[in-house]
């Protein structure tokens, strides 16, 4: 009985060592993520590029240039919230997030479900707030989409989607969204 007892001891022991250590070491990645985040308050002086148009001597039109991320073609043009329809703002927050008002930047639990659903039912589904959506689109849009880089980019997202909503109101997230 004592050398069973014993055993579970040293067993407890190596599991609480182990755990120690894994949690030294994410905190050391956390730490070295943490420091090369960009500072959020940027998004104060965020400006979209919106279309060039480029015209002839007589007025008329003859080009469009619109600034390209990656291969896609982007037409933005900043809006207030005020300028969009009230129905709009209510059907993007019920497709994309649907508890936007309540969370701090992050939803634990629709993270936890998309990652279930992504591993166990192979099913890509987005567990990303709003929040976290605007940071990877505006302040991480450098992080390239390297499967290696996933979890880089994903803790990232996160740890600056908790930073902004500590600085811009819901409604000033959602203008920049």
């Amino acid at each position: 009985m004592r050398f069973v007892l014993r055993v579970f001891k040293i067993l407890l022991a190596l599991i609480f060592a182990g755990a120690l250590a894994g949690a030294a070491v994410a905190a050391t990645v956390l730490l070295r993520w943490s420091r090369e985040l960009p500072d959020v308050r940027v998004l104060d002086q965020y400006r979209l590029e919106g279309t060039s148009k480029v015209f002839a001597r007589d007025g008329t039109v003859i080009g469009v240039l619109a600034p390209t991320i990656g291969k896609e073609r982007r037409d933005q043009r900043p809006v207030k919230l005020s300028e969009i329809a009230p129905s709009v703002v209510a059907s993007v927050i019920a497709g994309e997030d649907q508890s936007f008002f309540n969370h701090f930047g992050f939803n634990p639990l629709r993270f936890a479900a998309g990652v279930y659903q992504t591993f166990v039912n192979n099913n890509q589904q987005g567990g990303s707030t709003i929040t976290q959506q605007l940071m990877k689109n505006s302040l991480l849009s450098d992080i390239d989409q390297d499967p290696k880089r996933v979890v880089e980019r994903k803790i990232k997202e996160i740890m600056l989607a908790v930073q902004s909503e500590r600085f811009f109101t819901k409604e000033e997230i959602l203008t920049l969204y």
